[in-house]
C-alpha cells in the first residue's frame, strides 16, 4: 500500500478515500493501525518496486508524507 494517511474516525477516512477516487487513484481503506485508527492508501500493489516508482510521483504531486506500508 501506498498511505495517504490514518484517522481516528472511520468517516473521515471514508472522505479520502472518496476523494482520491475522485481524482484517479484506486484508493482503498488498508486496515486499523495497532491504535484504531482507519488507515487509507492511494493504492494497493502487488510488488513493491512497482509500488515504489508510483511513490515519487505521489510524493511530488500529491503529498510528500505518502509511505509505502507492506502487509
Amino acid at each position: 500500500y501506498i498511505l495517504a494517511g490514518s484517522f481516528r474516525d472511520k468517516g473521515n477516512a471514508f472522505r479520502l478515500v472518496n476523494q482520491l477516487k475522485a481524482k484517479g487513484f484506486h484508493a482503498t481503506e488498508a486496515g486499523l493501525t495497532p491504535d484504531g485508527l482507519y488507515r487509507v492508501a492511494y493504492a494497493d500493489f502487488e510488488r513493491r518496486d512497482l509500488a515504489e516508482k508510483q511513490l515519487l510521483g505521489i510524493r511530488q504531486r500529491e503529498n510528500p508524507s505518502a509511505w509505502i506500508l507492506e502487509k
